[in-house]
């Protein structure tokens, strides 16, 4: 009798990791929101259930991301998360560019000073 484990290879579970797992994740989120909306807990629009879904999505490649920083060998073996990869450098370079390079806002209104 064969053992099923040996016969799964690590590169085949990232790979249902990067792919599957991110796709039933953003259906389930969707779909908890439509649910939770129907049952009158709250009234979002689609653009909030989009956005649900996608980060739901994300969160299987934003764990791949993070274990590939400590092995990057794993980023290699891991297919279409190329992507990923990119919006997490965009990401780091807005939180850089905004912390550098603050933008000038107005201060809020207040009372009038006398």
């Amino acid at each position: 009798m064969t053992n099923w484990l040996a016969t799964i290879s690590f590169s085949a579970i990232l790979s249902a990791l990067a792919t599957a797992i991110p796709v039933a994740a953003a259906v389930y989120a969707f779909a908890r929101g439509l649910f939770d909306e129907r049952r009158g807990k709250s009234k979002r629009s689609l653009v909030e259930h989009l956005g649900r879904a996608a980060a739901a999505g994300g969160l299987p490649s934003a764990l791949i991301l993070i274990v590939g920083a400590f092995r990057p060998a794993i980023l290699a073996s891991v297919p279409g998360i190329n992507l990923q990869i990119a919006l997490g450098g965009l990401s780091l370079l807005y939180v850089s560019i905004e912390i550098l390079f603050p933008s000038e806002q107005p201060p809020p209104p207040g009372p009038p000073s006398n």
